[in-house]
């Protein structure tokens, strides 16, 4: 089992960008601040989220990079 979860690791480690470790570490960073139940934090994520593509859209406009809604 451990040579197959190693095999996994290298494989992850040669296709993901080498700052992915940054950004897991923000990510878990900020997740340890949310406070309250689940729909709080859905509630405040999705308000971050929404204020990070306004900021984009006012800084780039027509030029968002968002994915689409499908």
């Amino acid at each position: 089992m451990i040579p197959r979860i190693l095999r996994v690791r290298k494989w992850l480690e040669a296709i993901l960008p080498e700052d992915t470790d940054e950004l897991l570490q923000n990510l878990n960073d900020f997740r340890s601040r949310l406070r309250g139940d689940f729909s709080e934090k859905v509630r405040q994520l999705n308000s971050l989220t929404a204020g990070l593509l306004a900021k984009e859209e006012t800084e780039s406009p027509g030029k968002s990079q968002a994915v689409p809604k499908s």
